[in-house]
């Protein structure tokens, strides 16, 4: 049964399901990949203004 949608399957998620959750952890990836180069600019951006 999915634990998603609780669709009758051999597996925990159906083939729906699977993609879904496969497209929201890419989602997340992404997001989390933007805030860590703009959290990396931003103490780059410290230092240039602590140095001066």
């Amino acid at each position: 049964m999915c634990i998603r949608c609780h669709a009758e399957t051999e597996t925990e998620l159906c083939t729906y399901c699977a993609t879904l959750t496969r497209i929201e952890v890419e989602r997340g990836f992404l997001h989390l990949e933007s805030y860590l180069r703009k959290w990396a600019a931003f103490e780059r951006w410290l230092e240039r203004r602590v140095a001066v």
